[in-house]
């Protein structure tokens, strides 16, 4: 889409009207994208992994005097004979890749807004629950610093920390820990 942009703003007098057409994986779904595109006289830019659906998009723009450009089937070629293996052809992959990254990021800003007892209205999400001494994460900061962090001490009785837990399943607290005493 970035490059589409890019292009489109070399001709700053032109109103452009674009739409993506996601999710295209079949020769029907082609054929009727072309049928429509034919009625709209309009332009394809499309970067399609499957080679077989490349040479029918294209095979297809041609027969319907439509004006295409194919982004992947030269990139993808290239690769190949760089790489000297054949390419998956599996579309939606980066989508999958950014949805996962996506997702750890969330759980990473949750782990952050809930760190000691903070933000506990919404613990039943968590999959996992901690249960010992306050550690802030500053604090950490601190001892990667190579300096020590202040005394931490476990929520005190009565805050919201120790009795939010009152009504977390006991699967979701795996482990306990406390500090050890000085003997």
């Amino acid at each position: 889409m970035s490059v589409i942009r890019a292009a489109i703003y070399q001709f700053s007098g032109e109103g452009v009207d674009f739409r993506i057409a996601g999710d295209v994986t079949t020769d029907k779904q082609i054929a009727d994208l072309v049928e429509r595109i034919k009625k709209e006289s309009g332009m394809i830019v499309y970067t399609i992994v499957s080679g077989s659906l490349r040479r029918l998009l294209h095979r297809l723009a041609v027969e319907n005097h439509i004006l295409a450009v194919d982004l992947f089937g030269p990139l993808i070629t290239t690769m190949e004979k760089f790489f000297e293996t054949v390419p998956l052809e599996s579309p939606g992959l980066s989508y999958k890749l950014n949805r996962d990254y996506y997702r750890m990021v969330d759980a990473v800003d949750y782990t952050i807004r809930h760190d000691d007892g903070r933000a506990v209205s919404d613990i039943e999400k968590a999959d996992v629950v901690l249960v010992g001494p306050a550690l802030r994460l500053s604090r950490l900061h601190r001892m990667e610093d190579g300096k020590h962090p202040r005394d931490s001490r476990t929520p005190a009785a009565g805050s919201a920390g120790s009795d939010t837990l009152q009504g977390v399943q006991s699967r979701r607290i795996p482990g306990y820990f406390e500090k050890k005493k000085d003997r």
